[in-house]
């Protein structure tokens, strides 16, 4: 069986429903610290401030796999006095698919999602500016 993690690999915990260590540190990032094969949790991560604890494949996921859900979790805000609970909700629909956003009327969503779509914009061209 092929492991999708290896030593060494930085990843990010996503949070499984019913498993409480993948809730408790949803979002959080970490570097895997060793894989025991025949594990029910093989992966054993360091997490800074936190130490190590172990997690399943469909708990992790590599740091570059979803850039999106990282700077959002790093974003201080948006600019322009846009709702940041609202686009928050907007771009967890975006990466997650999970539909969040009933309570807000359509005009209103294509607003937040201009708006979001700026932000990232701007966000992938100081990028590339920095390359």
């Amino acid at each position: 069986m092929t492991r999708k993690f290896k030593e060494g690999d930085e990843v990010v915990i996503t949070g499984v429903p019913g498993q409480e260590a993948s809730w408790l540190y949803n979002g959080k990032r970490g570097v895997v610290y060793a894989v025991h094969t025949g594990s029910r949790y093989p992966n054993e991560v360091k997490i800074p401030s936190h130490g190590l604890v172990c997690f399943s494949d469909n708990e992790l996921a590599h740091t570059e796999e979803n850039p999106g859900r990282r700077h959002l979790a790093e974003s201080p805000g948006f600019p322009h006095g846009i709702d940041t609970a609202a686009a928050q909700s907007i771009m967890k629909y975006a990466v997650t698919g999970q539909e969040q956003i009933e309570s807000l009327d359509i005009s209103a969503t294509i607003e937040h999602l201009e708006n979001v779509k700026q932000y990232i914009e701007v966000r992938i061209q100081r990028l590339r500016e920095a390359m």
